[in-house]
């Protein structure tokens, strides 16, 4: 239908010059709405900007990105001078303690990401009290537990969270807001003391297994053995507040020095939040973060989204260590600014301030007082001397610190002067030093400083020119950024103490957790190696062996209690190698220490050549130790390349252990064998899956101590037995229970891999069709039997014929795909000395097979079908050329739907496979035994 004629519209109070839109309308356009009393705008939830009067997506608030610093300067006076209107003010916002969902049921988050994009895209547009307040007050408002929780509820407690939101975006908000607590109904107690301390253990472990499940590995370690918070008390608060004292506001001192500058970073925000996304939500948080960085929100809000709240948690006997828990948007805002300017202050702070932006800074300074005290070891006028601030962080003056900020790094000051140029909430050096500590707030804490004498009992130092109560040392041996520096003694003795001894609590909590699977994970991830990498690092590891030895007999015994029983030697060695080297990733700290070491001296020489000029680096005896390790063929030069890092060393020694390992033996056919198809692509992934049953990743601990033996080869029964399913011996090892034929164990662990394949495909907007019928001709009689098996088939349906477990339409941009799944051994005894030799030998065979039987490639490409074998090796797990290279193009079908990294897809793709395979195979294993 034509619609000749245009109705003008114009600007609707916009304080820029006026512009005239027009909309085509005519007798009987479907758009000629103002007959019924609807507008033509709100129709297509259009607005007119207030700016720049032109139309503008209603979702923007009325201006246009690119007009909303025009919008708010305009109406900042008018939003500053009044109040809010109703409802609860800023302070009663945060100091409201209300529960708040920990996740967004996934059916609402489309609605709540509505509810956030329009809230930060009030604040972005108008800069108001009131659209503060809105954004501070709308997770507690919307985001509270629904009545009735547990995974049987998660639909009701969707919909509560769905109207909810629909609420809010509707105007009810102070009606959310003043809607009591729902309370939920308490479970039934049976009232016995000790039942009521075993649901309280099984509470704090669901709790390390949710926090396990989201790849919170840190916390969950933290939640296993860390204090809980101190009470509220009098005396807490006392002690908190002497720790926070009370700041004087920097404002007065700057008004002096003119407006701030304008931070140079104006897509900085964009960048950091992924914007290639192109979401609403993203867009408007950029604005937000923009419009903090440089300094223009209320000042209102600065005590508030600059402060924090404290925590108290224990610290010593009596005293008390404060946590500020700050504000999400503080920290996002905070931390692009200071990746904008991490080079600049680098130039500006180095080298006598390597904390910030410097890589190895650390270790650095280890490095180079260690080799200062050797140089000057016996000296007897020669010290070195630590020096400690009283409560630096909280004393420092303001003034002087954001002076020191706007003429060194001025894109951070307004930043910094919106934040600490006022009070905030948290609020609640030697004589040049020192002098030069006290005009910008800092005092000396004597009594935390050490003076270490390099004469060691012979030093002729006058202690009269250094504090009374200042700590004299003449051992030689001391403690600096918790690295020993001393003799081989000392350091043995502080690395078995400070580092050693201080994670035996862990591993014994680990050890008795009860789910085999979340202990392997955190062990490996937060409780082995990973503790030990500093210390490594920082201090060579000649004389830290009976540590470093004690420290991997208790991981040792850690995973012997949770997973696997006693270990043999080899067993051992082989779980001490990584994942993709048949391993399980849990590095032996006294055969990598010395790799750690030479790594960290060779990365650090040239800054620790620019703190000390003196300095000589030490990499040529560090990486000596390495090379005493390592065959001939296989050491490191002197000077080394400049691509040398610790994994380049790590796997040199790796390669050592798996060589040992794969060492021609009589009899160790099947455990050599066993080995190289462990080292396939993607063999390892089940062993990196979070416990998260939400996902199907969690594995029950019975079926997870059979995989992790099965792994490394350990035996599953005492001897061999007759299998109870079919006329075979089922082997001690496991081996015929992966291929018995019998029990229907194989088909079900086919039909996971398929059925996952298809919710893959579906997910990517693949539209795949599991089992279709109909996609080759009947085969004639001379050819074969019926696939079914029966022996007198004259001629075959053709729905008989289905080369595809999983069918799609169009793939790769080549036409449909017939993806055919199988699984096969590399195990088979005619198959062990091809296992040996290759480890991928198997699954590239058994693809030709699937190709070659019946013809079966041939006729797909006869019919215009792409035919993909995807095989699979059973025991370990390792993916055939083919099935990799159709998960790489699966994983960035997904990428392009979900927004995430193709690689990230793609790990939890084998993830998911690697996980089903295995628990499949520790199924059928203990069904046999």
């Amino acid at each position: 239908m034509s619609c000749p004629d245009y109705r003008p519209v114009g600007a609707r109070g916009g304080v820029g010059p006026e512009v005239r839109t027009v909309r085509p309308v005519g007798p009987g356009c479907p758009e000629d709405l103002d007959f019924f009393g609807i507008s033509w705008d709100s129709q297509h939830q259009l607005d007119l900007c207030s700016v720049c009067g032109g139309l503008v997506a209603s979702r923007f608030h009325g201006a246009h990105p690119r007009c909303r610093p025009a919008a708010r300067q305009t109406a900042a006076p008018a939003a500053v001078a009044g109040a809010l209107a109703s409802g609860p003010d800023l302070n009663t916002v945060f100091a409201e303690r209300i529960p708040v969902l920990r996740h967004v049921p996934k059916a609402a988050r489309s609605a709540w990401a509505q509810c956030l994009a329009r809230a930060l895209g009030h604040v972005a547009a108008t800069n108001t009290l009131q659209a503060w307040r809105d954004l501070f007050m709308l997770p507690k408002a919307v985001l509270r537990p629904a009545p009735r929780g547990g995974h049987r509820h998660r639909l009701q407690a969707a919909q509560f969270t769905q109207r909810r939101c629909a609420r809010w975006l509707s105007g009810e908000r102070e009606e959310l807001w003043n809607e009591p607590l729902g309370v939920r109904r308490p479970r039934s107690s049976r009232g016995l003391d000790e039942e009521a301390a075993l649901a309280g253990r099984q509470r704090r472990c669901c709790g390390l297994a949710s926090l396990a499940s989201e790849g919170e590995f840190s916390r969950a370690c933290a939640a296993l053995v860390s204090p809980p918070l101190l009470d509220n008390t009098g005396d807490v608060a006392v002690k908190l507040q002497a720790k926070h004292p009370r700041a004087t506001p920097a404002r007065p001192a700057l008004v002096a020095l003119g407006p701030p500058p304008l931070p140079a970073v104006p897509e900085l925000g964009v960048e950091a939040l992924g914007s290639a996304h192109g979401d609403e939500m993203a867009v408007n948080l950029a604005d937000v973060v923009m419009l903090l960085a440089q300094g223009h929100a209320l000042l209102e809000v600065a005590p508030h989204l600059a402060g924090a709240t404290l925590h108290a948690l224990p610290k010593g006997a009596d005293d008390v260590r404060p946590i500020a828990v700050g504000e999400t948007l503080r920290r996002l805002t905070a931390k692009c600014l200071c990746n904008d300017v991490r080079v600049p202050a680098r130039d500006f702070l180095c080298p006598l301030q390597v904390g910030v932006a410097t890589r190895h800074g650390t270790e650095a300074v280890v490095h180079t007082a260690r080799q200062w005290v050797q140089r000057h070891a016996g000296i007897p006028d020669q010290v070195l001397l630590k020096i400690d601030f009283s409560n630096a962080f909280n004393t420092v003056d303001r003034a002087a610190l954001l002076r020191e900020t706007r003429l060194r790094l001025p894109g951070l000051s307004p930043w910094a002067e919106w934040c600490y140029g006022h009070h905030s909430q948290v609020s609640a050096g030697l004589v040049r030093l020192t002098a030069a500590a006290r005009q910008v707030g800092l005092q000396v804490n004597p009594a935390k400083c050490e003076l270490v004498a390099c004469g060691g009992a012979a030093a002729a130092v006058d202690l009269a020119l250094f504090p009374a109560n200042m700590p004299f040392n003449q051992s030689g041996g001391f403690e600096l950024l918790g690295a020993p520096i001393g003799d081989a003694t000392f350091c043995e003795g502080y690395t078995h103490t400070q580092r050693v001894s201080k994670t035996f609590p862990l591993l014994e909590a680990l050890a008795n957790l009860g789910d085999a699977q979340t202990s392997l994970l955190l062990l490996r991830q937060c409780a082995s190696y990973c503790r030990l990498v500093y210390a490594t690092r920082a201090t060579p590891s000649i004389g830290l062996a009976p540590a470093l030895i004690a420290f991997d007999s208790a991981v040792r015994a850690c995973l012997e209690t949770a997973c696997t029983g006693p270990l043999t030697a080899e067993a051992w060695l082989q779980a001490t190698l990584s994942t993709s080297h048949g391993g399980l990733g849990l590095r032996a700290v006294a055969t990598h220490a010395a790799a750690g070491y030479a790594a960290s001296v060779f990365a650090t020489t040239s800054l620790c050549q620019e703190i000390d000029p003196a300095y000589q680096s030490g990499f040529a005896a560090a990486i000596q130790l390495v090379n005493s390790q390592l065959p001939a063929a296989d050491h490191f030069p002197v000077p080394a390349p400049p691509s040398l890092r610790q994994q380049v060393l790590s796997k040199a020694l790796d390669r050592v252990v798996v060589t040992q390992l794969a060492a021609p033996a009589a009899g160790k056919e099947a455990y050599r064998a066993h080995f190289q198809l462990l080292q396939q692509p993607g063999a390892g992934a089940w062993l990196h899956a979070v416990p998260s049953p939400a996902l199907g990743l969690h594995v029950v601990t019975p079926l997870f101590r059979i995989m992790v033996r099965l792994r490394l080869r350990l035996p599953v029964a005492d001897s061999d037995l007759a299998c109870p399913l079919c006329d075979g011996t089922a082997d001690r090892y496991g081996d015929h229970a992966r291929v018995c034929p019998c029990g229907g164990d194989r088909v079900k662990r086919h039909n996971q891999l398929r059925n996952l394949l298809a919710a893959r495909a579906k997910t990517a907007g693949l539209q795949p069709e599991v089992e279709k019928a109909n996609l080759l001709p009947p085969r004639p009689e001379h050819q074969g039997g019926a696939e079914d098996g029966s022996p007198h088939v004259v001629h075959q349906p053709a729905s008989q014929r289905r080369p595809a477990d999983v069918w799609v339409p169009n793939w790769n941009l080549h036409g449909p795909a017939a993806f055919d799944l199988a699984v096969t051994s590399g195990l088979r005894q005619g198959q062990l000395a091809h296992s040996i030799a290759d480890g991928g030998r198997a699954t590239l065979d058994y693809e030709q097979r699937k190709c070659q039987h019946l013809n079966t490639w041939q006729a797909c490409a006869t019919e215009g079908l792409q035919f993909l074998p995807l095989v699979v090796e059973g025991c370990a797990g390792g993916w055939g050329p083919t099935a990799s290279k159709t998960w790489h193009l699966l994983a960035a079908a997904l990428s392009s739907r979900s927004g995430e990294g193709a690689s990230v897809e793609l790990q939890r793709m084998l993830q998911s496979f690697s996980i089903a395979l295995q628990r499949e195979n520790a199924r059928a294993v203990l069904r046999r035994i």
